[in-house]
């Protein structure tokens, strides 16, 4: 099993969107166009098992990879190589080429998908040349900056600024801030040592004018050649070192110019000066920003540039920070509760801060503590039972009142949002496609590549024009519904369809259903009727769902959920277990801000108690429209076992390339955990099919990784056994197959003229993994697309195949099954709260079990 490419671009490949899908990209019909050239080459993603090693009956397993997680949901996109690249080689070179970089067999060019309108679109990349390309080599050198104090990119900048006539032989080198530095030729040396005085850093970050070390010592030292040759022969397939390399030193060149202008965070540059900055709240504002990266590309070099926004904290008092954080109705004179104190101390944590008649010095916040200041400063105290801060300075400890200090100017806010904060932020994060357009252009001219210096050195150009690619447009499937419906089959438009004169193929049966109410606002009568509402939905769908529950409504407290739960339970099993039955669901009603309650209760009943829950929140009980009930009766449905509506060319055997093969289709996902929480795991979910030909009931499992890591850990397992021999386990059992996965966080949109919905949506990247099924291209790309087509939770197409969609919903659905904190509740008032949120999830212990009767239901829908 190869290793998956871990960096491709838009530019590698063309795209195709399915027709009837609401736009995900920025589409742009051009004027008629000579004939095309034919269709280019697919890239697969399946992968077929060794059929003696398996102990199933299925002959075919298709692994669906898991995607990066983006801010903003997209459409799916497929993937393509070009023609061009796979003919003009012969087939010993072309067969070396693919040995070389470890590529999937291409499938038979004749074969290639012709289905679907052709179109042209518009992408956020823009072509890259280098000038004496066959010639031109970049030499990297190792660097050490002695004494480590955090501000190596002044240093490097001061070295340059006193040496490059001289010690550097007139050489501009870039240097990535780390332990590599790039020039455009060799140096004057193998290997040297500098000593540079810092008499003053007037450009560089507030904390580091007024160190205390002065005098540092950088050495440098050869480390390799890189060839740009390399670039040549590339050509969108797997990158091998030297290709990431290469790529990695010219995103090196083209970052010195933006990180020495703007706040860098996570790979993107901020800044207030690069669009309209807008405010959110007294202490907090939202910055544009932009991401960049060259990528190499069927087409040639192409420089991916994509717009983004990001909150940042405002350089406002600190006494100001915490009434924001307090809701600012609650007075600073008395003694903060342990609840506040441990909120605004999450808070405050890792943040910067200065003494407000003295900004020059920067302070870093370490902890929050009930302790005497232990700084002498000339202000006037007005809140002496307010904590102090524990900040640190050139390795000092020192305790500096809250009301003396200001948040220092230019850092981003960590934090999860609240509500109010959150809906004020995306609709300045929302760009329609013409305003993204332009964005993306102004940042382009706004960088003036053709003016930086370190580009120049390195013979670096940039064109000014948004790259233009080819595109089909596929059809949408025929989707089955039961017979006892007005309408039976139907042909989604736009990507879109409903339940109107429609009942599920497969209805599910609710037989004992049970409602608890933890929110103070719902009365009695309203959550009865609310529950007789969905009730009556359900059948009206098609599914069995008794008219009466066990039990009355039941009323609880928020703080005695765990309690609640069993007794309610406890109560309902008594009568239910003289008759052999068990409580098919139970229906939740919470808060709308609800914090950790929402992970409270699928914790409890799917770990502890082994119970289907539907959580509902209080604003669409007491507000109930059909739309609402028709969409938490499909997700009943699928919880309960049933099908919501299954593919016609699946019951008929048709499914493209599959056909009447027996098939299992895996897919898999990690998520990580929310920014302040870095003690906290990643989590990882698999899921698999489990019926043939519907292919729409999924199983799953999941695994604690460690943090941030995309790789899958104990995917598969091959152990020796002294007894049985060699056995299989892992979250992928009686597979005989080694795989690791790996995900690509992708920044790549495409532009379009017209408006669907809300922003510029973005398309979905497919990876190859492996090809034993020999899929064709046109069978690829529609089997991808039917996949879109069959999700549970709701009557539309998504952005993903739906096994991956799932697997996105188990993984983050296990982030709830950790015991939230012991003091307070830290994220009730940050956390933004939804039906299925699990953002309020904690730190992160050990995983519980999911309890054996649900390991094969769809809870997590």
């Amino acid at each position: 099993m190869t290793e998956i490419t871990k960096s491709l671009c838009l530019r590698d490949y063309f795209p195709v969107r399915p027709l009837g899908v609401d736009s995900d990209c920025s589409w742009v019909r051009p004027p008629p166009l000579p004939p095309p050239p034919p269709p280019p080459i697919p890239i697969h993603l399946a992968s077929e098992q060794g059929r003696r090693r398996s102990s199933c009956c299925f002959r075919r397993i298709l692994f669906v990879p898991c995607l990066g997680a983006l801010v903003m949901e997209s459409r799916r996109m497929t993937c393509f190589y070009d023609r061009y690249h796979s003919l003009k080689y012969n087939k010993v070179d072309r067969q070396a080429i693919l040995s070389i970089y470890r590529l999937t067999k291409r499938p038979n060019l004749s074969s290639e998908g012709i289905v679907g309108e052709s179109f042209i679109v518009r992408t956020n990349c823009f072509s890259v040349h280098l000038e004496s390309l066959d010639d031109q080599t970049i030499y990297e050198y190792d660097v050490c900056v002695t004494p480590e104090v955090g501000i190596n990119r002044a240093v490097i900048r001061e070295l340059v600024k006193q040496q490059k006539d001289s010690g550097l032989g007139g050489r501009l080198p870039a240097y990535d801030g780390r332990k590599r530095l790039y020039t455009s030729g060799p140096l004057p040396f193998d290997s040297h040592t500098f000593h540079v005085l810092l008499d003053s850093i007037e450009d560089g970050p507030e904390d580091s004018r007024h160190l205390r070390v002065r005098d540092f010592v950088v050495t440098l030292k050869f480390a390799a050649k890189i060839s740009l040759q390399i670039l040549r022969k590339f050509r969108g397939g797997k990158q091998n070192c030297e290709s990431q390399a290469a790529l990695r030193a010219l995103d090196v060149v083209l970052q010195e110019l933006p990180t020495a202008r703007y706040t860098q965070f996570a790979g993107s540059f901020y800044s207030p000066n690069l669009g309209e900055c807008r405010q959110l709240c007294k202490v907090l504002e939202s910055w544009r920003g932009f991401h960049q990266k060259i990528q190499a590309t069927p087409m040639g070099l192409q420089l991916n540039i994509d717009v983004s926004s990001s909150v940042f904290i405002k350089p406002v008092p600190v006494v100001d920070y915490v009434a924001q954080l307090l809701n600012e109705d609650i007075l600073l004179d008395r003694p903060l509760c342990s609840t506040e104190f441990l909120k605004i101390k999450v808070a405050l944590e890792g943040l910067k801060v200065q003494i407000i008649d003295n900004l020059f010095e920067t302070y870093h916040v370490q902890d929050l503590v009930h302790e005497a200041a232990s700084f002498p400063v000339n202000f006037s105290i007005q809140y002496p039972s307010l904590p102090c801060l524990k900040v640190s300075h050139f390795g000092e400890t020192i305790l500096l009142p809250l009301e003396v200090c200001k948040i220092a100017e230019g850092q981003r806010h960590q934090k999860q949002l609240n509500a109010k904060h959150m809906a004020a932020f995306l609709q300045v994060a929302r760009q329609p496609p013409n305003e993204r357009d332009y964005n993306i252009l102004q940042t382009l001219h706004q960088n003036k590549y053709q003016e930086d210096p370190h580009a120049k050195e390195f013979g670096i150009k940039i064109e000014e024009e948004l790259v233009l690619i080819k595109s089909r447009i596929l059809p949408a499937p025929w989707l089955k519904f039961h017979e006892s419906g007005e309408k039976t089959e139907f042909l989604p438009q736009l990507g879109i369809w409903n339940m109107t004169h429609k009942k599920m193929v497969n209805g599910g049966r609710v037989k004992s259903w049970a409602c608890v109410n933890f929110c103070w606002t719902v009365r009695e009568y309203a959550a009865r009727n609310f529950c007789y509402d969905l009730g009556f939905m359900c059948r009206e769908s098609g599914m069995v769902f008794s008219v009466k529950p066990v039990l009355p409504v039941v009323i609880a407290k928020p703080g005695c959920i765990e309690s609640a739960l069993r007794t309610l339970h406890d109560d309902v099993m008594d009568i239910l277990r003289p008759q052999g039955r068990k409580l098919d669901l139970l229906i939740v009603i919470l808060p709308n801000n609800n914090g950790s309650l929402y992970g409270d209760v699928k914790r409890i009943c799917e770990t502890d108690i082994g119970l289907i829950s539907q959580c509902c929140l209080a604003k669409h009980v007491l507000k109930t429209n059909k739309w609402y009930l028709a969409s938490v009766a499909l997700k009943i449905n699928a919880k309960m076992g049933g099908r919501n509506t299954v593919l016609v060319d699946a019951l008929a055997m048709r499914l493209p390339h599959v056909r009447d093969t027996p098939t299992i289709v895996f897919g898999a996902h990690v998520t990580h955990p929310h920014p302040g929480k870095a003690n906290s795991s990643s989590i990882a979910a698999v899921v698999a099919s489990q019926d043939w030909p519907e292919v729409t009931k999924y199983a799953g499992l999941i695994s604690e990784q460690a943090c941030h890591q995309e790789s899958i850990q104990g995917l598969f397992k091959i152990q020796d056994d002294p007894e049985r021999g060699t056995t299989t386990s892992g979250m992928i059992k009686s597979v005989a197959i080694h795989v690791c996965l790996l995900t690509t966080m992708m920044r790549i949109l495409m532009i379009q003229l017209q408006t669907y919905g809300l922003g510029t949506k973005r398309p979905r990247y497919y990876h190859v993994l492996w090809d034993e099924n020999k899929f064709l291209a046109g069978s690829f790309q529609e089997l991808t697309n039917y996949l879109c087509y069959t999700s549970a939770t709701c009557t539309q197409s998504i952005s993903v195949v739906a096994p991956v969609h799932y697997a996105r919903l188990l993984s983050s659905r296990a982030r709830c099954y950790t015991k939230p904190r012991a003091i307070g509740d830290s994220t009730s008032h940050t956390s933004l709260p939804s039906e299925e949120d699990s953002s309020a999830a904690s730190e992160t212990a050990s995983l519980p079990a999911i309890k054996d009767n649900l390991k094969r239901a769809m809870f997590f829908c």
